[in-house]
């Protein structure tokens, strides 16, 4: 007998959309495999790739498969109640669900009503959808590795199609990608087999591990998409999945070089020619923000919080601006030592010259980055002599690492410290994630006045001024 339940009670449709939840949660799971919250990449990968709704549901199947993993506890001896004869009423259908077996596992099948596209115009739509969630310059990265999938699966075949994806052609992707060489091109019209005839270095294991980081993405996509896969092809791409081991790290900066940077000429003398190259390091010292976040902040952005009465950025992705992850959206106090060099009244000066932004001489490359900033502010650091390694990177980035570094040395607990950086609460444990909305700012603000940096500050020219880069006639170091 079949169950209508086009007219069930709250609580049961409730509960469906808890099943349907989950099952979504299984799927996601099946796709991306069980995360592990130490490896910060893949976390912040997976938030990249998901949307929120679906990460929440990934959460709920991955707290729901290891609560299954717990000692059972026993079961308590029949009632009464428990004889059928006995019962004054039926189980709700959703009472009855739970005393069936569970179904067998099924094998994959595409859904009935799906359709089918090739799969060059399928990578555009990706590439479409990926522009939603991320830079431009990123998507269309994952477009130009695609297209590199699509060389090597096709194969030398025209209008290939998503149906026609086999098992044995994503074999073929898994063995030949590796071998592929570090200059090569999916509009190459060499066929794979002249390319790989050429002796020449190879794909490093970064490069293959972010290739098929995207063309799993891609995947994934068109099974969400309803694509006619005939398989899930994660298991075949998974030996290129493992993140490799990358040498060169970026590390914070010494004590000794924190001195160097700023009690330079450039800041003693107040020779900057830009309000940027002086503001924006130091605001990464005192708040661990991104290169991009800083650069791209407006003058909205610093405000005077209601409750404490504390200055603050306001880092989001109002407008134009663009974030990492959805969890990098955070509220920054503004230190003290920012203030007596004169910030606010920096501020005073933009929002005097109508200024939308704060740093408007910065401007973002094709790539969506300010590169430009980059460039300048790496050709300082190492004019001072301070310079990456082998096996080390010192870049703005470091700062982020410094902070993060001495907040941790000075005992704070982790969860503050994610706040602080923007990191995904996903690093966090169940409990903050769920009934908190993690430290306020009178807390965040309590935590930066730990901060104890080697610097003479009083040896830095405050600088409050602002004029357009164009019209400034201070010499750059």
């Amino acid at each position: 007998m079949s169950v209508n339940f086009q007219h069930s009670e709250p609580w049961e449709r409730d509960a469906e959309e808890k099943l349907d939840r989950y099952q979504r949660g299984l799927a996601l799971i099946a796709l991306h495999g069980e995360l592990n919250f130490d490896d910060h990449f893949a976390v912040d990968a997976l938030l990249e790739w998901l949307s929120a709704e679906d990460f929440q549901d990934y959460l709920i199947a991955l707290d729901h498969m290891a609560s299954l993993s717990a000692p059972e506890v026993p079961a308590l001896p029949s009632s009464p109640s428990a004889d059928p004869s006995r019962r004054s009423s039926p189980l709700a259908p959703s009472e009855l669900a739970k005393t069936r077996p569970a179904a067998p596992p099924q094998p994959y099948s595409a859904p009935l009503d799906s359709f089918d596209e090739l799969i060059d115009r399928a990578i555009e739509r990706f590439v479409d959808s990926k522009k939603q969630s991320t830079t431009a310059a990123t998507a269309d990265k994952y477009g130009a590795q695609c297209k590199l999938f699509l060389k090597i699966v096709a194969d030398g075949r025209p209008n290939f199609k998503i149906s026609g994806l086999t098992p044995k052609d994503v074999r073929a992707y898994v063995d030949t990608l590796p071998r592929l060489p570090t200059r090569i091109d999916s509009i190459d019209p060499r066929s794979i087999e002249d390319i790989l005839k050429v002796p020449s270095p190879t794909l490093s294991a970064k490069t293959v591990f972010s290739h098929a980081q995207a063309t799993n993405m891609f995947l994934a996509w068109c099974e969400a998409q309803q694509y006619p896969l005939r398989c899930n092809f994660h298991s075949i791409l998974k030996p290129l999945l493992k993140k490799p081991r990358i040498k060169t790290k970026k590390k914070a900066f010494s004590q000794q070089q924190l001195t160097t940077l700023f009690e330079a000429e450039a800041y003693t003398g107040g020779t900057f020619r830009r309000g940027s190259d002086y503001w924006v390091p130091l605001l990464g010292l005192f708040t661990g923000a991104r290169e991009a976040e800083l650069c791209q902040l407006e003058l909205t952005d610093v405000r005077k919080d209601t409750e404490t009465g504390l200055w603050l950025l306001d880092i989001n992705s109002d407008a134009d601006k663009r974030l990492k992850t959805h969890s990098s959206a955070r509220e920054v106090p503004l230190h003290p030592t920012l203030i007596q060099l004169g910030f606010l009244d920096f501020v005073e000066g933009v929002k005097a010259a109508k200024e939308v932004r704060l740093f408007a001489d910065e401007e973002r490359n094709k790539r969506g980055e300010f590169g430009g900033f980059s460039k300048r502010f790496n050709r300082y650091k190492e004019g001072l002599g301070i310079k990456s390694d082998t096996h080390n990177k010192l870049d703005f980035h470091s700062f982020r690492h410094t902070l993060q570094t001495m907040l941790f040395d000075a005992g704070e607990e982790e969860y503050v410290v994610n706040a602080l950086c923007g990191h995904s609460p996903a690093r966090q444990s169940e409990g903050v994630r769920t009934y908190s909305r993690g430290p306020g700012i009178q807390a965040k603000y309590e935590v930066l006045m730990k901060l104890q940096f080697p610097i003479d500050f009083s040896k830095i020219k405050p600088n409050g001024w602002y004029a357009p880069y164009r019209s400034c006639s201070s010499q750059f170091a």
